[in-house]
């Protein structure tokens, strides 16, 4: 039995919002893993500073409030 006319439409809007939804999925992974390893990269930044603080007796800030603000977005305490 052939489809009616408000049953392809249906179905044509549905593929389509399945597939910006798995694009959205998509971009946010991706978004997600540069923000990890973005993350990652102020904390080694932060460990090298800690370590040249110690050495050269000063006391320089290791962490940007962008850094710091984000980092207790992903891991609250």
């Amino acid at each position: 039995m052939p489809l009616t006319a408000y049953q392809t439409q249906y179905k044509r809007r549905m593929k389509r919002a399945i597939r910006l939804r798995a694009l959205a999925d998509k971009k946010a992974r991706r978004y997600a893993q540069l923000l990890a390893d973005a993350l990652t990269l102020g904390s080694s930044a932060a460990a090298q500073m800690n370590a040249l603080n110690q050495l050269y007796n000063v006391d320089v800030s290791t962490k940007t409030i962008l850094v710091h603000d984000l980092q207790q977005l992903v891991t609250p305490a």
